[in-house]
């Protein structure tokens, strides 16, 4: 762990399609030069602008990212980011913003500002998705089944113009079309399983969606990964997985298939596409690993936890125990 140093160039992206988009970028920028190194500002408008400007600001010596956008942003950039020590700041400007709540942001503009100017830098593991000859990070999850259909109906647009109340529709919608899927998982320590299901999850951070913790232990600072399923043939028995896995009562459930390792190869039969923190992405076969304590992140520290009444995931599960 490390303090951040507002004099460390810092570089302002922002997801064009963020809920809160263009209209703010310029006040948004102003309020980083006020208080921090801004060296440059950009709004890229596809994932090839954003690794171009990504890997330019790092050639440039930028040693802090500030991303505003959402989970698919905050991925791809931390797949350039991941074992180069530059430090990655969140504005959750997306929808679920499940990273942001995994590593305790607070909620607020001004309090965001003091996390980035002044808060702790801590490391955090990377997930690492391969399939078929492609590479992607994921901070969050990396699923197939109902999330995936999910993800296909909450457009960027929908999801601007909504917000959370295009979910409950969805996800009706994504459990009654969803079909059912036949997996095998094979782990790093050469065992195997096969089940059918309506939801795989491999879980990366400590939380799933919004503030829905993948497990009551999980962390994304423990180098490892999560596996686990939601139901099998039905949507009711996806509807009660998902509530024992609110719960955090899933990784005693036989049903649910829990496993945590560092590495899973995942098939499928029919071959299906890959959600990856909220992006549609890749199809089965795909292999999953984790690169431990692989970003550095900056998050509140000790003072500002005290004033917003926001924990840092370690003295979460100080508290915890």
């Amino acid at each position: 762990m490390r303090l951040a140093s507002p004099e460390e160039p810092t570089m302002l992206l922002l997801n064009p399609v963020a809920r809160r988009g263009p209209a703010e970028f310029a006040s948004l920028r102003s309020k980083l030069a006020l208080r921090l190194n801004l060296v440059g500002a950009a709004m890229p408008a596809s994932a090839a602008d954003l690794a171009r400007e990504v890997e330019g600001a790092l050639g440039q010596g930028v040693r802090r990212f500030v991303v505003a956008g959402g989970d698919g942003t905050l991925s791809r950039v931390a797949a350039h980011l991941q074992g180069t020590g530059a430090a990655l700041g969140v504005l959750p400007w997306g929808t679920g913003n499940t990273f942001a709540h995994g590593v305790g942001l607070p909620g607020r503009l001004p309090e965001l500002l003091d996390v980035l100017c002044r808060g702790c830098v801590h490391r955090y593991d990377v997930g690492i998705a391969e399939s078929h000859g492609e590479r992607r990070a994921f901070l969050n999850s990396l699923t197939l089944g109902v999330s995936q259909r999910l993800a296909t109906l909450l457009t960027p647009g929908i999801k601007r113009r909504f917000g959370w109340l295009a979910w409950p529709f969805a996800i009706e919608r994504a459990l009654r079309t969803t079909p059912q899927v036949q997996v095998r998982l094979r782990y790093d320590d050469g065992r195997n399983d096969a089940f059918a299901t309506l939801q795989l999850i491999v879980a990366n951070g400590r939380a799933l969606a919004g503030p829905l913790r993948a497990t009551p232990s999980a962390s994304g600072q423990d180098g490892r990964l999560e596996v686990f399923s939601l139901g099998a043939a039905s949507p009711l028995a996806c509807l009660r997985s998902a509530a024992q896995t609110a719960l955090g009562r899933h990784i005693h459930d036989p049903r649910a298939h829990y496993r945590a390792c560092t590495r899973v190869e995942v098939t499928s039969e029919p071959p299906v596409a890959l959600d990856l923190d909220g992006d549609v992405w890749g199809r089965t076969p795909v292999t999953c690993r984790v690169l431990p304590a692989a970003l550095h992140v900056l998050v509140p520290g000790a003072q500002q936890e005290q004033r917003t009444g926001v924990a840092t995931p370690v003295r979460m599960r100080e508290r915890l125990r």
